[in-house]
């Protein structure tokens, strides 16, 4: 219930915000007839009124035209409720310590640039910034403390630590907007114990992550992340709102000891909620939830490097029927390796609809033992699976073309000679192509009416006629905490 009031609180204030009436008001700097604006440097700089600034238009006529530093510090310390700044370059990081809007002439056209330092530093509620690019190889934008921050319209290029870092911000705001790392910044945003919605912006080019939020509870829609390293979006603790997010190309890169290169990462208790997530072309794996919680619908996940979705050490909170669903008749999870969904001592795992297919066949080196060859399309390793408590629900599933198995479930060595009456199949249909097993258990005795859910099983003699054991990839993903990020 808390979850779907924080929805619709994100909600409402999406709705108030872009119901806002703005006001057009040229970025002439009432300097001549012919409305040039110069930004205080050189006549080279100087434009026409092409370029508008648009405030609020609760801003009414209380607010500054500035067009130099010394002009914005000055207003900054005074009264007026909205400051415009004018087209050109402001150079110096600016502190905003009450409550104010600070409106540029546009993103190409208006730029606040700190060198050695941070950009823009937050302290007082009820702060906006808007139609401007920021630009900083420090920090991009701060803030701590506050509440009611709106960050719309602005460009962030940083190539130093962190482009926007909020901690402990209640109500904030970021729309329509690039954050640019160009291979150099550390993280585009880091969130900590806030409360944000993330809407409509582009990440791209950041050495350390993209997204990072821990304990905070963030909407996030129609964006995307693109080719930053390590990790695109990592959820640690809180929750996670996700709609219409496309993830694509994070590189491989490690935190500490751990080889990374994940798409979406949802640990600490995290609760994730996604619909129409698209995670392609990962270095290592796509999805990873370790010890949390959620639901993705309709997710497409696609060319990963070392499985579509990974589950570990998750189990159903307090009233929670199931852990972590996949479900939509949408859901397409195609061409990973490894393995299309990877479970490893997880309870409460369900999978509905959709498919899985096209798991291509990988090599996982095993030092002496040589190399395992590995490429099912969903593989359950665990103890559990032996008792109805594991709560493993695959139904009205569509299986093509893996290259080993379409579904594996092993039992371990300690659950040999008992039933694995934790696994629940209806409605899987497993067509003909590429692969050697429909399904296989192993390590625990299967249940008599288990492949009564099969509605179709292109395998099936081969799966009769086999006796031995796959060989299966058994470890854990040695995953950091949110920490190792701030």
């Amino acid at each position: 219930m808390n979850g779907l009031i924080k929805s619709f609180y994100g909600l409402l204030i999406i709705f108030m915000l872009v119901s806002v009436s703005f006001a057009i008001i040229s970025c002439d700097g009432g300097d001549d007839d012919d409305n040039d604006v110069s930004n205080g440097d050189d006549d080279d700089n100087d434009v026409s009124d092409a370029a508008d600034c648009r405030l609020p238009e609760s801003c009414g006529d209380d607010y500054a035209e500035v067009t130099n530093d010394e002009e914005l510090a000055a207003a900054l310390s005074e009264s007026d409720k909205c400051i415009c700044l004018s087209t050109g370059e402001f150079e110096r990081g600016i502190e905003i310590n009450r409550e104010i809007v600070i409106g540029g002439c546009g993103k190409e056209n208006t730029k606040i640039k700190a060198t050695d330092s941070t950009a823009v530093i937050v302290k007082a509620d009820n702060v906006t910034v808007m139609g401007l690019t920021i630009e900083s190889n420090d920090y991009g934008i701060t803030a701590e403390g506050v509440s009611d921050l709106n960050i719309l319209e602005v460009n962030i290029d940083c190539t130093g630590s962190v482009a926007l870092k909020g901690v402990d911000v209640v109500g904030l705001i970021t729309q329509n907007g690039l954050i640019n790392g160009s291979d150099e910044g550390n993280i585009a945003v880091v969130l900590s114990g806030s409360e944000a919605t993330l809407e409509n912006i582009t990440v791209e080019g950041f050495a350390k992550a993209g997204v990072v939020t821990r304990n905070s509870d963030v909407n996030f829609s129609d964006s995307k992340v693109n080719s930053v390293s390590n990790v695109a979006v990592w959820v640690g603790g809180g929750t996670m709102s996700i709609s219409e997010i496309n993830i694509e190309d994070t590189k491989e890169g490690s935190v500490g000891l751990t080889s990374m290169g994940f798409g979406l990462v949802a640990s600490e208790g995290a609760e994730v909620t996604a619909g129409n997530l698209s995670v392609k072309n990962s270095a290592h794996t796509g999805v990873v939830f370790d010890n949390a919680t959620g639901e993705l619908t309709d997710t497409n996940l696609s060319g990963n490097g070392f499985g579509g979705f990974w589950a570990q050490n998750i189990s159903p909170g307090a009233g929670m029927s199931s852990a972590v669903t996949l479900k939509g008749e949408n859901m397409v999870i195609e061409n990973n390796e490894v393995a299309g969904i990877y479970g490893i001592d997880v309870v409460g795992l369900i999978v509905q609809n959709g498919i899985i297919r096209s798991t291509q066949e990988t090599e996982i080196p095993k030092g002496s033992g040589g190399d395992l060859i590995v490429g099912d399309g969903l593989f359950v390793l665990g103890a559990a699976l032996s008792t109805e408590d594991a709560a493993i629900t695959v139904e009205g599933t569509e299986f093509q073309d893996n290259s080993r198995a379409a579904l594996l479930f092993d039992g371990t060595a300690s659950s040999v000679g008992a039933e694995l009456s934790g696994i629940n199949l209806s409605a899987i249909s497993i067509n003909d192509g590429e692969g050697q097993h429909g399904l296989i258990t192993q390590n625990g005795q299967e249940p008599v009416q288990l492949r009564e859910g099969l509605d179709n099983n292109a395998f099936k003699d081969s799966d009769a006629n086999f006796a031995g054991q796959l060989p299966v990839f058994g470890e854990h993903l040695d995953m950091p905490s949110s920490g190792a990020f701030f």
